[in-house]
């Protein structure tokens, strides 16, 4: 496959990826906090390009990778890691997910416009809803704790 087709075929991905996540804002949020997912993604235009994301919840923390050239799912299965986290870590997620509910927002700026980064962060509510937050590098103050405090817990298993 050409360069040019991996670039139509990466900004094409983009463009649903990001339409994807700017259509999860989903309702209010009014049952108990259940899952926060911390996404990233880039280089999607080049055509090479890593996507993970790590999920947690009250027990679990699982990390999925598809590493650049990699992105035909069907193909290549995503690399996955899953480890327990402690009530406490989950505490921790949860508390700092709440205190952002304000930041959640949706979309914010262009994530993914001239091959930038795209971090998100997702969180899922017991009666179904979730709400969402899409970013380039300037994310919400809370958020980027929330993401930090994340990484660190996946760093840490």
């Amino acid at each position: 496959m050409s360069k040019l087709s991996h670039f139509f075929i990466g900004c094409a991905y983009a463009l649903a990826l990001t339409a994807t996540v700017s259509r999860r804002a989903t309702g209010q949020g009014s049952g108990h906090l259940i899952q926060v997912v911390v996404g990233y993604a880039c280089g999607m235009c080049s055509g090479s390009f890593p996507v993970s994301d790590i999920t947690v919840d009250s027990t679990t923390l699982r990390e999925r990778l598809i590493a650049p050239g990699e992105d035909d799912t069907l193909r290549h299965k995503p690399r996955t890691r899953r480890g327990q986290i402690s009530i406490a870590d989950w505490n921790a997620v949860r508390d700092l997910a709440t205190k952002a509910d304000s930041e959640f927002v949706g979309r914010i700026g262009c994530p993914g416009c001239t091959d930038a980064p795209i971090r998100w962060v997702e969180v899922h509510f017991s009666d179904g809803t979730r709400k969402s937050v899409e970013f380039d590098s300037n994310g919400p103050p809370t958020i980027k704790k929330l993401i930090d405090l994340v990484d660190t817990l996946r760093i840490r298993r």
